[in-house]
């Protein structure tokens, strides 16, 4: 059992590195640089942590399943909006941390 946990606990290490690797090559591959001291700590805390969190999120409502519940046609407005609204809700979080971060946006 010490294993297991000692080997997820390095796997989860391993997914946060690697997620605040892939903000900051985005970020610089955007052309986005934080602005301060503040900016670079809120990008490497918080653009992980909503990257993470959107994936994770797309990943369960993109299956079948949710897809089945929310309505059982082949294809349905209902889908729709609600990705739609995931949609929306994910860009607000990104340009919220990216605003929080001090990054030029325009």
């Amino acid at each position: 059992m010490r294993r297991a946990l000692t080997a997820l606990r390095r796997a989860v290490e391993f997914l946060v590195l690697l997620a605040i690797l892939e903000v900051i090559v985005l970020a610089f591959s955007w052309g986005l640089w934080p602005s301060s001291t503040v900016g670079w700590i809120v990008l490497l805390t918080l653009g992980p942590v909503a990257y993470i969190v959107l994936d994770v999120a797309s990943d369960l409502l993109l299956t079948p399943a949710v897809g089945y519940r929310l309505s059982r046609r082949r294809f349905s407005l209902k889908r729709v909006l609600v990705l739609l609204l995931f949609f929306l809700v994910s860009i607000g979080l990104c340009v919220g941390v990216a605003l929080l971060a001090g990054l030029p946006l325009a």
